[in-house]
């Protein structure tokens, strides 16, 4: 081995260059690590935040079950559709019947002058 001879210069940067080292490496280690305290709390606090979470897709769910589905909006389509066709034939025999109607009322009418008139 080669005895290296350093002057006092050198010393105090490489005691500085070690001692910025021994910072940075405690700053990214506290960083990384934390303290225990701290990280149980904070794993707590996202436990609470998850199942909170949980809940409400829970809900979510519950209620997106009651919905009906796609087959049953058509049926309900087709339903109103048929109802509505219903509803257009039993129209025309109202105005049907409200002709025959119009047609007594009109005959009662005739009637009841001719009797009266006689």
């Amino acid at each position: 081995m080669i005895p290296v001879q350093l002057d006092g210069g050198a010393l105090l940067f490489f005691g500085i260059v070690a001692g910025m080292a021994g910072i940075l490496i405690g700053s990214i280690r506290r960083a990384v690590t934390g303290d225990g305290v701290n990280i149980n709390r904070r794993l707590q606090e996202m436990d609470l935040r998850l199942l909170a979470a949980e809940r409400k897709l829970h809900e979510v769910v519950v209620e997106v079950q009651h919905l009906p589905s796609a087959d049953d909006f058509r049926a309900m389509a087709d339903r109103v559709g048929e109802v509505g066709g219903d509803l257009k034939a039993v129209q025309a025999s109202v105005q049907s019947l409200h002709r025959v109607m119009e047609r007594v009322d009109e005959w009662l009418i005739a009637s009841s002058n001719r009797s009266g008139s006689a």
